[in-house]
Order: C-alpha cells, then sequence, then structure tokens
C-alpha cells in the first residue's frame, strides 16, 4: 500500500468515527432541544436541513464547483429525494423523538431494513438465511437500544404512532 493509499484509509476511518459520533449526538442534543428550550420538531428540522445545505454548497462550491450544475432532466429527482426522501425521514424522526424518546424514535425508523427485507420477500425473492439472521439481530440490537419507555409514548395518539412509523417506511424508500 502506497502513502495516498494510506492517507486515504486514515481520512476515511476519521470520517467513520465522526459520521458516527453526529449521528449518535444530534438525537440527544434534539431531544435536549425540544424538551429543554420548547423548539418545536419542525423548526429543529428546518435549521438542521438549512445548515446541511449550507455546508454542502460550500464543500461542493470549494471542492467540485461541477457537482453543483443539475441537469434539467435530474431536477424533478433531486426534488422528490429531498422533499420525500431527506425532508420527510428527518421530519418525521424528529418528531418521533420530541413525542417518543430517543430510544424509541431509533427503533421504529430502524425498522426500515426490516422492511426492505419484508418487501423483497411478498415480491418473491429469497433473501436467505444469512440475511434474515442479520436483520433479526440488528433488530434485536436496536431494541435494545430502547432504555425505557417514555410514558408519554405510551398514550401517544395514534397519528402519533403513525407518524413515528412512517419515519421507518420514509427511511426504506430513502
Amino acid at each position: 500500500m502506497n502513502s495516498v493509499e494510506a492517507r486515504q484509509r486514515v481520512v476515511g476511518r476519521w470520517l467513520v468515527f465522526l459520521a458516527t459520533f453526529f449521528w449518535g449526538t444530534t438525537a440527544t442534543l434534539a431531544r435536549s432541544v425540544f424538551r429543554d428550550h420548547h423548539v418545536p420538531a419542525p423548526t429543529v428540522v428546518e435549521l438542521r436541513l438549512v445548515i446541511a445545505a449550507l455546508l454542502l454548497f460550500a464543500w461542493l462550491a470549494a471542492r467540485k464547483p461541477s457537482a453543483l450544475r443539475i441537469n434539467a432532466a435530474d431536477l424533478r429527482y433531486f426534488l422528490v429525494l429531498g422533499l420525500f426522501g431527506v425532508a420527510a425521514v428527518q421530519g418525521s424522526y424528529y418528531y418521533s423523538i420530541a413525542r417518543f424518546g430517543v430510544g424509541l424514535a431509533i427503533l421504529l425508523q430502524y425498522l426500515a431494513p426490516s422492511l426492505i427485507v419484508l418487501w423483497d420477500l411478498m415480491r418473491g425473492r429469497n433473501p436467505g438465511p444469512r440475511l434474515l439472521i442479520a436483520v433479526c439481530v440488528a433488530l434485536a440490537g436496536t431494541v435494545l437500544l430502547v432504555n425505557g419507555v417514555d410514558a408519554r409514548a405510551l398514550h401517544a395518539s395514534v397519528l402519533a404512532w403513525a407518524i413515528g412509523l412512517s419515519s421507518a417506511v420514509i427511511f426504506a424508500f430513502y
């Protein structure tokens, strides 16, 4: 392995570490913002997406400006992905955090891989025993994240549960 490949591996590992760190802290931070500062979930989602879009734009403008050019034929794809993918999954996830707490919101959203495998089964595909075992183990691990269900979750409305479960469906689409 040459020095360029070694450097790329180190950078890659740090990027994975940072992504994991930010993923792990954002939900807890969001819950604090909802509960302690009474900021509504849609406001947090809007701020998060605007800040992310501005940072991505600045990064691409500095590193690869050609990536900012979108073909007219691709505009519809990006609008659907942006609105029904990114914005919808973030909105439903943060709504779930505000209503149910971090652990249960994560559990609901991470039903998505199970839904994808279920969809494949319904379409006649055979995912194989290893994939089914992997999905079950991953789901069990996610269940272990739920440290205790907030009492408010037990009395949440049907709409709140529907939005929480839609997080998984949207994430599977996304």
